[in-house]
């Protein structure tokens, strides 16, 4: 992709038509299909102006609060093309579309640059190792590594690039995307710690009544840097002002696909991040299972020791040892298909919670691979006849 049609976020319909037509190396009806086609699969987004709408307007009349009915004529609108008016009459050399059932069309329409090289109809940009926050963002929520100047938020909402932030931090946080970044004070280039991201390294000025669905969070912003989400006048991030932060392309890629997959039903026992506190059931009398119906398989149940746990799965440390033991305390049901991520981040809050009910600070929680081998080594000692 070179530099020149990597500058517009926006492409008119000919010139649209012209590059996928040269991209594919077919005919530029075929391109226009190609375009057509997934415009009504909602794949790209356009954009285009109603020209001289005539539309009923209504007027409030003055002193009785009544309402007359008139007509008037709205120029020049901007507007967003839906799936739906691709099914309209199409003019290529101009650039218009009459969608089916109005009596208007619409104009100067324009493709989203992005949204096109997304659907395979034009080239993606050259492969890199690590992504500026720009490119990242972008990749999150179109699957296009471009530049802001390329892309420019288009086809996009504010709301979907600030969760884009959100979802970063988290990865990092996580350790499932390495980032870089430069030291301000070390004056350097480096790794990021992934505790950097973590929820401790915001400060609060003063105690105020916090929205469970706004919680603050430390991100990484669009321009490089990192910060806290929402922004907050009674907050600070403490951690050492990071800039330039890139991440890990493979890393990222990966992530993105494991966001895409279908997520299970959620269990219908209350959780806490998705592991339940084992509460012994009610016993009630069981009949005796019939031939046409075998008896369900129950997870095999891990020893009442955080010493016979390390035992019976083969693993020792220090950080293994802080799992069993909260595992142990908080009587943590361990699902099948339990996520490191989620494990580390169920003993986080068990762990800051009880810490701040004593008035501690809080420990550093088990590492995402501390994590992730505990998980694996639960697993395998299950599938154990």
């Amino acid at each position: 992709m070179n530099e020149a049609a990597a500058s517009i976020p926006w492409s008119p319909l000919p010139e649209a038509v012209a590059r996928v037509a040269r991209h594919l190396g077919c005919t530029p009806e075929a391109a226009e299909l190609q375009i057509i086609s997934n415009g009504k699969s909602d794949r790209i987004k356009a954009r285009g102006v109603i020209e001289g709408q005539s539309v009923p307007l209504q007027i409030v009349g003055e002193g009785k609060g009544s309402w007359s009915k008139t007509h008037g004529v709205i120029e020049s609108r901007p507007v967003s093309l839906l799936p739906a008016a691709w099914n309209g009459t199409i003019n290529l050399t101009a650039a218009t579309i009459k969608p089916p059932g109005v009596p208007y069309e619409i104009t100067n329409i324009e493709l989203c640059f992005i949204d096109l090289v997304a659907a395979g109809l034009l080239p993606e940009p050259t492969e890199k190792v690590c992504w500026s926050v720009e490119e990242a963002v972008a990749y999150w929520v179109k699957g296009v590594p471009l530049l802001w100047g390329a892309w420019q938020m288009a086809g996009a909402s504010p709301a979907e690039i600030e969760q884009a932030e959100i979802d970063l931090g988290e990865l990092i946080s996580a350790g499932m995307v390495p980032a870089w970044g430069w030291h301000p004070l070390e004056r350097r280039r480096k790794r990021i710690p992934s505790d950097h991201f973590r929820v401790e390294m915001i400060a609060r000025k003063e105690v105020l009544p916090v929205s469970v669905t706004r919680l603050l969070k430390v991100v990484v912003h669009i321009d490089g840097t990192v910060g806290i989400s929402p922004l907050s006048r009674t907050a600070d991030y403490i951690g050492p002002r990071w800039e330039r932060i890139e991440v890990d392309s493979a890393a990222l890629r990966q992530a993105r696909l494991r966001s895409a997959e279908p997520k299970p039903a959620p269990p219908s026992t209350l959780a806490v991040s998705k592991l339940t506190l084992m509460v012994p059931p009610v016993e009630a009398p069981l009949a005796p299972p019939s031939a046409q119906e075998p008896t369900p398989t129950t997870p095999k149940t891990l020893p009442n020791t955080p010493e016979m746990i390390l035992s019976a799965l083969g693993i020792r440390g220090f950080q293994q040892e802080a799992i069993a033991k909260a595992v142990v305390e908080h009587k943590l049901d361990l699902p099948e298909d339990l996520k490191p991520a989620d494990l580390r981040d169920t003993i986080r809050k068990l762990q800051t919670a009880k810490a701040r009910a004593r008035g501690d600070t809080p420990p550093n929680p088990p590492g995402w691979d501390a994590c992730d081998h505990f998980v694996k080594a639960v697993r395998a000692y299950r599938a154990k006849p």
